[in-house]
């Protein structure tokens, strides 16, 4: 029996483009430390509407 407390947590991405599309910028992006906006500022993601 595992026992952690915590586990980590694996997810699976699939990019599909063209050459020179930008998948590795994207890549690049999700791997940069996040730092909070010093004027507080912050974005969420928004469901499209139906």
């Amino acid at each position: 029996m595992n026992t952690d407390t915590k586990k980590n947590k694996v997810y699976r991405l699939a990019l599909y483009g063209l050459s020179g599309s930008g998948k590795t910028s994207v890549l690049a992006a999700l791997a940069m430390p996040r730092y909070p906006h010093p004027l507080g500022y912050t974005c969420i993601w928004r469901e499209p509407p139906p």
